[in-house]
């Protein structure tokens, strides 16, 4: 059963895109393509510092998979059945940790082509051309092509089905557009089960634009949608999803955060941002209130998941940077989308400083002109820590600790306070995703530095912070407390 569970999503979807294969001769690489590839895998496998990749966490167990040392097993939201038999097949076929990290870039990198292409059909190439060079200087997708995690990939057939579509909203041969984009459809949702929340827009984009011979494009789309529908009920037959019974909490703590939109939500980008949404209503409406719902489905849905990211992101980055690509289309729009690319640089400069960044380096971040304390100056407050240097495992307070704030002042009232020990793993970009649950506790709570605790012996530093009152709008602050 677990090996169908994996297998049979990749076998109807392959043969349904070798069915598409046959009858699509619409994509024509230029030189614009060619451009977006070539920038798209030097940002991800030149500019991030590759050699510092440590695999952690669920990707760890992925790996395992990869190297023969962990068999197929029934799955969950974090080990989808589909992903695991991809990785069987790489170990059976003798391929390595180095295969799937090409597999990883490259699909990084083809997302880009493949959203360029999409948006060339629908809005013009030099659109096409800007939107994919934003989304390939996105540091969280640069980021994350670096991972074999469950999360490029999964992307990668995101934006087939959206080049897919637009395929079908150019008239191109209804069949095989339809074939295609139910297979990558089917595919994305089979490899990473939040992939669905981009479905509600391509059912408006279908909906809206409503194009011809839909018996011929709806058989297509029917096999995909059935083909996520069992991959959601196999994860589901495997015990609750994460984060399941917590949603209206998590939901009241993520929807005002829109910090994981990095860097799109900052002052210098979301002017391009707005000025392209304006411009795309205006100019093909039909095709832009589906992209603006993209956003807007995949963060509301998401932010009902307690461990909500930036990795839950990446479809809705496609919008964000067709925005940017409509800038390109005015004259006058061209300074703020300027602006708008050197905060992407900056962002990108500033994730691969961080990218698998050392304790060293860390260390080196942190306020100087702060007291230096030892562990044993930390006296009985609860500490928020998950570092065994610290604590032992079962004694251990995390992040999760403070997303219920009956629980925060349950342990203010035992303790006294609550101290957050920063370290290394809450400052640095690593696939276990630590650092997002580091800026949410950043904007959900006042935070006082205290002090540098460190231990010679071991190398241990962190930021010592008192975690006070809880902020009423968590995102309402542009004061940075974090390093």
């Amino acid at each position: 059963m677990e090996w169908l569970a994996g297998a049979l999503p990749w076998g109807l979807g392959l043969l349904m895109a070798g069915g598409a294969a046959f009858r699509l001769r619409a994509l024509r690489p230029d030189w614009m393509h060619a451009l977006v590839l070539a920038v798209a895998l030097t940002v991800s496998a030149v500019l991030m510092p590759l050699a510092r990749v440590e695999t952690l966490g669920h990707e760890a167990e992925y790996l395992e998979i990869l190297l023969g040392t962990r068999g197929l097993d029934a799955g969950n939201a974090a080990r989808m059945p589909a992903m695991q038999w991809l990785l069987w097949c790489m170990e059976g076929l003798g391929l390595g940790q180095r295969a799937a990290l090409a597999v990883s870039l490259l699909s990084g990198a083809l997302a880009c082509v493949a959203w360029a292409a999409a948006l060339g059909r629908m809005h013009g190439r030099w659109v096409g051309l800007v939107a994919g060079l934003s989304l390939a200087l996105w540091g969280n997708l640069a980021a994350w092509s670096s991972s074999i995690y469950n999360v490029v990939l999964p992307f990668f057939f995101v934006c087939v089905a959206f080049w897919a579509l637009s395929l079908l909203m150019d008239g191109e041969d209804p069949l095989g557009a339809g074939l295609l984009a139910g297979a990558a459809a089917g595919l994305a949702v089979a490899l990473r089960l939040d992939t669905l929340w981009a479905a509600p827009a391509g059912l408006l984009l279908v909906v809206l634009n409503r194009p011809k011979a839909a018996a011929r494009w709806g058989p297509g789309l029917l096999v995909g949608a059935l083909i996520a529908l069992g991959s959601l009920l196999a994860v589901r037959g495997t015990g609750e999803l994460p984060g399941s019974g917590e949603w209206l909490g998590s939901f009241r703590m993520n929807s005002a955060l829109l910090v994981y939109f990095e860097p799109f939500q900052r002052l210098w980008v979301l002017p391009a941002v707005l000025i392209g949404a304006g411009l795309g209503l205006r100019a093909k409406w039909r095709t832009w209130i589906p992209l603006c719902a993209l956003v807007v489905s995949v963060h509301l849905a998401m932010a009902g998941f307690n461990d909500y990211g930036s990795r839950h992101l990446l479809a809705a980055g496609l919008a964000l940077s067709a925005c940017l690509g409509l800038c390109s289309t005015q004259r006058w729009a061209w300074l703020p989308l300027g602006v708008a690319g050197l905060g992407l640089v900056a962002s990108l400069v500033d994730t691969r400083q961080r990218f698998y960044a050392s304790e060293e380096h860390f260390a080196e971040s942190v306020q100087s002109d702060l007291p230096q304390w030892s562990l044993q100056d930390l006296g009985d407050c609860a500490l928020i820590t998950e570092d065994e240097r610290v604590a032992a495992e079962g004694e251990q307070l995390s992040h999760f600790n403070l997303w219920d704030p009956e629980e925060f002042a349950g342990l203010q009232a035992q303790h006294g306070c609550v101290l957050w020990l920063m370290g290394v793993q809450d400052y640095r970009w690593s696939s276990l995703a630590v650092r997002d649950r580091a800026m949410r506790v950043e904007r959900l709570y006042d935070l006082e530095p205290l002090a540098v605790v460190s231990n010679s012996e071991d190398g241990y530093v962190a930021l010592v912070l008192r975690v006070g009152r809880a902020r009423r709008w968590p995102s309402a602050t542009l004061v940075r407390t974090l390093p």
